[in-house]
Formats: C-alpha cells, sequence, structure tokens
C-alpha cells in the first residue's frame, strides 16, 4: 500500500493528514524491538509491525475523515483559526507551549513531543475540544490540574517524562479510551485514574509502581493492560474482573504468585510474566481458553502443572531461564505451536530429538 493512500483504498490521502485511529498492541507500539526479539511469528503480527512504521507518529482520535495536520504555528496562523483540528509542534526545541496554541479553539489534536518541556499551563485547559494530546519526551514531573478540563480527551501521550504526580482533577476524564504515562516516575496508580471507566488500553510501564489497587475492577471496558518493568510483588483478584482484557504484560516486576483466579480472563490472548520470581505457576493459567503467547521466562520454574494441552490456541511458549528438569507430556499436544524456548533449563539430553520428532517445523530453541 502506497504511503498516501488511504486504508480502504480509495481515496488518497493528501501529504500530512493524519488517518484514524488505528490500534496496535501495546507491546508493537512501545517496545518494538523488544517485540522483535520475542519473533513474529504469523503474517498478522508482520503487517502490524510493519504499518507502524509507516503510520505517523501516534494515534489519531477515532475520526471518520483526516485532519489536515499543521506542522508549525506560521501555517496555521496561515489558516482560518477554527480550521485548525491537528497541530503538531514536535522536536522544534520547545522550552514552553507557544501562547498561540491557544487560540485555535477548535484544536482536536495537539502534538508537542520531543520537545524540552517541563511544565504545561493552565491555558491548556481551554482547548476543550481536544481529543488528543501527546507530550512524550519532555522533562515534564507534574501534569496540570487544568488537564481535568479537557472532558472530549481520549487519547494521552506522555511517555518519557519524569512525572511523578497525578492531579485528582484527572479523574474528570471520562472519555479518555488510550493513557499511556511508560518510562516516568510513578510510585502508584494514582486513585484518579481508576475513574476512568471508559479505558481501553493503560501503559504504565517503567515506572516505579509497587501495587494494583482494588479499584482496578471499575476498568470493564480494558483490553490491553502494560505494567512491565515496576515493582509488583503480586497481582489482585481484582484483576480478574475484567473481562475484555486481551493483552497483560507484568514482565521485569517481583511477582512471586498468580491469584487463583486468572482463569477467568478468558479473553487474553499475550499473557508475558518473563522475568518475575515465580517457582510455581497456578493449573488455572492453562483454563486462559484463548491465548496465543505465553512468557514465562526468568523465573525460577522447576515443573509445570497439570493442564497445558488445554491451550489450544497457543502459537509461543517461553519457558527459558528457569529450573525445570523435566516437560510435562502434554507439551507435545499442543497443535498450532510455533515457536518453543527452553534455553537455559537443566533438560535431558534427548529433549531436543523429543520435540523435534513431535514438531519438525516449530522453532524451539534449546
Amino acid at each position: 500500500m502506497s504511503k498516501q493512500q488511504s486504508s480502504t483504498g480509495s481515496e488518497p490521502v493528501p501529504s500530512g493528514w493524519i488517518l484514524p485511529d488505528f490500534r496496535v498492541p501495546t507491546g508493537l507500539r512501545n517496545s518494538p524491538a523488544e517485540l522483535l526479539d520475542r519473533t513474529f511469528v504469523n503474517v498478522k503480527e508482520l503487517l502490524l509491525l510493519l504499518l507502524l512504521v509507516w503510520l505517523p507518529t501516534g494515534d489519531a482520535a477515532s475520526q471518520s475523515t483526516p485532519y489536515r495536520v499543521f506542522n508549525s504555528l506560521a501555517e496555521a496562523r496561515a489558516a482560518p483559526p477554527d480550521s485548525v483540528r491537528s497541530l503538531d509542534l514536535s522536536g522544534q526545541n520547545l522550552t514552553g507551549v507557544p501562547p498561540a496554541v491557544f487560540q485555535f479553539k477548535k484544536l482536536r489534536q495537539l502534538r508537542l513531543a520531543k520537545n524540552r518541556l517541563t511544565a504545561l499551563p493552565a491555558e491548556i485547559g481551554q482547548l476543550d475540544s481536544l481529543e488528543l494530546l501527546d507530550v512524550s519526551y519532555n522533562e515534564l514531573t507534574v501534569l496540570p490540574a487544568a488537564l481535568g478540563r479537557l472532558t472530549r480527551l481520549e487519547l494521552l501521550e506522555a511517555g518519557r517524562n519524569a512525572i511523578h504526580h497525578i492531579p485528582a482533577e484527572f479523574a474528570r476524564l471520562t472519555s479518555l479510551r488510550k493513557l499511556r504515562i511508560e518510562r516516568n516516575r510513578l510510585e502508584r496508580i494514582p486513585e484518579a485514574f481508576l475513574a476512568l471507566e471508559n479505558l481501553e488500553e493503560l501503559a504504565l510501564p517503567s515506572n516505579q509502581i509497587k501495587r494494583i489497587p482494588e479499584g482496578v475492577a471499575r476498568w470493564q471496558k480494558l483490553e490491553e493492560l502494560n505494567l512491565s518493568q515496576n515493582e509488583l510483588t503480586e497481582i489482585p483478584a481484582a484483576l480478574c474482573q475484567l473481562p475484555r482484557l486481551q493483552y497483560l504484560d507484568f514482565e521485569k516486576n517481583r511477582i512471586s504468585r498468580l491469584p487463583a483466579c486468572i482463569d477467568q480472563l478468558k479473553a487474553v490472548q499475550w499473557l508475558f510474566l518473563g522475568e518475575n520470581r515465580l517457582d510455581s505457576v497456578p493449573a488455572a493459567v492453562f483454563g486462559l481458553s484463548s491465548l496465543q503467547r505465553l512468557d514465562l521466562s526468568r523465573n525460577r520454574l522447576k515443573e509445570l502443572p497439570p493442564g497445558l494441552a488445554q491451550l489450544a490456541d497457543l502459537r509461543v511458549l517461553y519457558l527459558n531461564n528457569n529450573q525445570l528438569t523435566a516437560l510435562p507430556p502434554e507439551l507435545l499436544d499442543l497443535p498450532r505451536l510455533e515457536r518453543l524456548n527452553l534455553r537455559d533449563n537443566p533438560l535431558p539430553p534427548d529433549t531436543r530429538e523429543r520435540l523435534k520428532a513431535r514438531y519438525p517445523r516449530v522453532n524451539i530453541t534449546l
């Protein structure tokens, strides 16, 4: 598909315009290099990565008509103020938000990424038509209370700052569907987040979060949750009450046990638990009937419980860097398996031959 061709293949999209929102799983969006290391094993995932490469930075809020993107204030000022709906001032070495931005009252998308912003002014609350705000890759330490006035906001990107505080007014952002605040300094999931009942995606990797509050059960629309590279020690049972969860990433935490109710997450397709402190896995994990990718690598597992064969849709299984001395017979009964990593386990010498005999076309690492 040409870069300037619409996703429907009909009318071309003019240069400088942005397409409607395209859903890419959190792992692809936030760390494509890491996902490449996990290896893409089907065409669908590869296409998602390719689309990620050519689509413009960030998501557009869900709109049926693309907006023209103005890439400078001078360009935007030359147009009627009410016609400016999308303004991209990313990578312009800004140390503050130019006051002229606030004259565009109909602005729906504002990108201020990759600048040197240390604060957002209270005037940001005047842009009450905003649906997308990107302030990632700056030097912010807090988000202003004025953000609470942006009640139409659907997507907020604030990753790679130094944010340690979220104001209570954040709870007013009830239209918010996607919230990404990765690589900051949050020590907890703010209370205000629990009021965001329309959230579909929450990405908070690489913070300093130590616990998940029980109130997360309010996120009934949540589909993607990324809390990798934090300081979590357990997953609360409240998380089992989220029926729409499809993508769950707890990699690189300090988790030592999983809730017995985890099999209630029937929609989960991707579950990443690598590099934690698990010495056992409840059999309930194998009750996740939609699971396609399971990462249990770099834990302390000595054995696997019965039930692995229940994962009939499983395509990728990572068990490397554990203490497994034997494999359950059910491991030989996964009809859709495409990749298996068992490296750095004290397994019997004939393990490779037995697996290759059963799975001649599976990518097996030992």
